[in-house]
């Protein structure tokens, strides 16, 4: 069938409409049997649909370039992540009914992404943990989409309750495997500016997306705003989570970036961790604290983050290469408190190694800030990274990659 869906729709409403005989029914039978695909719909999510009108849902002008042009950006641990590739091309006309939720939660493989109508507007999470089903992508380019988990501005400090209660918080996880996430912006309950102050831990609890086990996912170019606990997590919980990566992401205003792995897993996961901007950050992890992981992360800038860089905790082997730490010292508590730091009571203690690493000045000396534990050369690297990458070795290279922090 050479002639777009949309018009084959059209076709198929005027058959309908001007039926007079049962020959015509018949025809008009036929026809819906044979063009099927334009005009089947599940639920309120379009299946194989295109636009109601001539207009590209993107500047992709086939599904297979949609597809093939997103895959070919792959690379790290989670380079063999295939999402929803083989899966019902989905379209998304709708934020405000449940078109959106099926298509992530359902058992079907899917290729999901949005109508340009939808451009600037916003899906609220379910409050509580929904769940990604397998084979999934969901790819936002083209579009500015909104996920927001939780209450927006509902948590403006850490000795303050929140304004609206019940609190409703929302979070996302994936423990089947096979996720590709592309191009959202995810937005938390925290308010901003935000009351950092001793103790400084946050009574929020809005996380983002956390990864429970499974193979295979790659979580590339989103932004991650304003979560009141982690942002973008990955925990051996039901099994070992493993061929992850993250990359090209934005961590802006938030509390925490990520927690990579549980102390009592038993088994190692693999993460690749890359080329992402961890900006204004109200708790740091960024990129992560490590336990039970095998992590290669590089080419990561860490700016203005007022507690953790890297801590490396039980059982977990982090290569560090190329990252450039320009954490400040600006903190009401303390400023960083860990830039680069093997936590030295968890057995097995975990190995860190760090090759090219730039920190600036004001945070290598910024009061009640370790930077130890960590190897360098001639140390060997504490496992073989088994693909090829480009590492950027200058703070201008990197900068001008990844982004410049504020």
């Amino acid at each position: 069938m050479n002639q777009p869906c949309w018009i084959v729709r059209r076709n198929f409403e005027m058959r309908i409409q001007t039926i007079a005989s049962f020959r015509e029914y018949l025809a008009a039978l036929v026809f819906a049997i044979e063009c099927f695909p334009c005009i089947s719909i599940i639920g309120q999510t379009s299946e194989q649909i295109d636009p109601p009108e001539p207009v590209e849902s993107a500047k992709f002008s086939t599904p297979a370039e949609r597809i093939s042009s997103l895959l070919a950006e792959r690379f790290g641990f989670g380079a063999e992540t295939i999402g929803g590739a083989k899966g019902v091309m989905t379209e998304i006309t709708s934020l405000t009914d449940d078109s959106l939720l099926k298509a992530i939660t359902d058992d079907t493989p899917r290729w999901i992404y949005f109508h340009p109508s939808l451009d600037g507007q916003t899906w609220m999470v379910p409050h509580g943990s929904t769940a990604f089903g397998k084979y999934k992508t969901v790819d936002g380019r083209g579009v500015s989409i909104t996920w927001q988990y939780g209450i927006p501005n509902n948590n403006k400090g850490i000795n303050l309750p929140p304004e609206k209660t019940p609190v409703k918080n929302g979070q996302l996880n994936a423990q089947k495997g096979q996720l590709i996430l592309v191009g959202i912006t995810h937005v938390g309950d925290l308010g901003w500016p935000y009351a950092y102050e001793s103790p400084w831990f946050s009574n929020g609890a809005t996380d983002g997306l956390e990864i429970w086990g499974g193979q295979h996912y790659w979580i590339h170019k989103n932004t991650w705003k304003r979560m009141s606990d982690e942002s973008l997590g990955v925990y051996h919980n039901g099994g070992t989570p493993d061929l992850v990566t993250f990359s090209k992401n934005i961590f802006l205003e938030t509390k925490t970036g990520s927690l990579i792995g549980n102390g009592t897993a038993a088994g190692s996961g693999r993460i690749t961790i890359a080329y992402n901007l961890y900006n204004t950050m109200v708790n740091g992890r960024s990129p992560g604290e490590f336990r039970n992981m095998d992590a290669h992360v590089f080419n990561n800038v860490i700016g203005y983050v007022n507690d953790d860089g890297i801590r490396v905790g039980k059982n977990a082997r982090v290569i560090s290469e190329g990252n450039v730490f320009d954490m400040g010292c600006d903190s009401a508590v303390s400023g960083p408190r860990v830039i680069r730091y093997v936590i030295p009571d968890e057995k097995p203690r975990g190995i860190l190694y760090s090759e090219g690493d730039i920190v600036s000045e004001k945070a290598s000396t910024c009061p009640h800030t370790l930077d130890e534990g960590y190897i360098t050369a001639p140390s060997p690297k504490p496992f073989q990274i088994p693909y090829k990458y480009k590492l950027l070795k200058s703070r201008e290279e990197i900068l001008k990659a990844v982004g410049t922090p504020r």
